[in-house]
């Protein structure tokens, strides 16, 4: 579907309670953070899909760039895309620049991306649980949203009950990514809070290695001062970071060392905090933090395999854990010890060809 159009929030109380700031236009978000990020042609949709399956076979194997580009792209051809990803690829999340009919897009295809924006909500639900307030925020995952002349989605995103129309924006995004990744990451996050003229109020950035173990966070919010050479722009800014390698946690805000990281209750919930209620900030200790990493490292873990593929890899995945799993329950009276062989269509179209030697972790 396409994504959603822009809208003011009316909700009172945000307007009583937060000014709102003029945004820098800054970022060009046609080459910020894209240096060596392909650039292609759109020729329609069989070629899309083609390169689509390229590019994710490529991160699975290789570990390739998570961001690819596609020029011209008119209205109508975004829109039959959209069609395609919401039957082939929901990973996909995309940026559209409707003037110069540029579509960026993120390749969210391994399971350490999807863990580690999950498992961060899912940690930031749970303090919300605490304070009795899971009916006040609710999650709207990948929602797109509209600024002027462009559109985006996020990895996630939650958004109070005191916004209820569908035009409303959300206070909180999470963009997630890998670490080569990181300076368009940092783009997305500017995006958000630029593009909806504030009403975004905290974004962060996710980004992560799975070779080093690291899983890097970031605060994005629209600077408290001016910009000393423009005092209408309200700079986005980074104001608070953290760094997890294995146990060791190190989080800063502004060069100062910190032990906790904080996510502001006024800013996501749009309203202050009652003390006498529980309510307060969303803080992370550093045993939070470092248990969120775990989590994502200890349900990534690599199988070793001999199995043979040619063609998309995910679908081979999926098939030979299937059948690991049936045999050890007795369905398939096969040998582990004897290769299965296989053909058969993946969901993207393609003939897919496996040898499965039942060689498991």
């Amino acid at each position: 579907m396409p994504l959603h159009q822009s809208g003011v929030d009316v909700t009172p109380s945000t307007s009583q309670m937060f000014a709102q700031r003029a945004p820098s236009k800054m970022v060009d978000y046609l080459r910020d953070g894209l240096v060596g990020v392909d650039r292609l042609q759109y020729h329609g949709s069989g070629s899309f899909k083609t390169a689509i399956n390229k590019r994710i076979n490529k991160i699975h194997l290789k570990g390739a760039a998570q961001y690819v580009v596609f020029s011209p792209v008119t209205q109508r051809e975004f829109e039959d895309i959209n069609k395609i990803r919401d039957a082939h690829y929901k990973g996909l999340r995309f940026m559209y620049i409707s003037g110069e009919g540029v579509l960026i897009i993120k390749l969210g295809a391994t399971r350490v991306h999807e863990l580690a924006h999950r498992v961060f909500v899912r940690c930031f639900e749970q303090k919300l649980f605490q304070m009795g307030l899971d009916s006040e925020l609710e999650p709207i995952g990948a929602t797109g949203f509209s600024g002027p002349g462009s559109e985006k989605e996020p990895d996630s995103a939650l958004i109070p009950t005191s916004r209820p129309f569908e035009t409303d924006w959300p206070t909180l995004v999470v963009e997630c990514g890998t670490s080569d990744s990181l300076a368009r990451l940092r783009v997305d996050a500017q995006w958000w809070l630029e593009n909806s003229a504030g009403d975004v109020k905290t974004a962060i950035v996710i980004s992560v290695s799975k070779p080093e173990r690291s899983f890097h966070l970031e605060k994005w919010e629209l600077a408290d001062a001016p910009d000393p050479s423009d005092p209408s722009i309200f700079p986005p800014t980074i104001t608070e970071e953290a760094d997890i390698i294995g146990e060791k946690v190190h989080i800063t805000a502004k060069g100062v060392t910190k032990t906790s990281f904080v996510i502001d209750f006024t800013k996501i919930m749009l309203r202050r905090p009652l003390a006498r209620h529980g309510e307060g900030n969303f803080t992370f200790s550093k045993e939070d933090l470092a248990g969120i990493a775990g989590r994502v490292w200890r349900n990534s873990i690599r199988r070793a395999s001999n199995v043979r593929i040619i063609g998309p890899l995910p679908c081979a995945i999926v098939f030979t854990r299937i059948s690991y799993y049936l045999r050890m329950q007795g369905y398939l009276r096969q040998s582990l010890s004897q290769p299965a062989m296989g053909f058969f269509s993946s969901d993207h179209g393609d003939s897919l060809a496996y040898e499965d030697r039942g060689l498991y972790e």
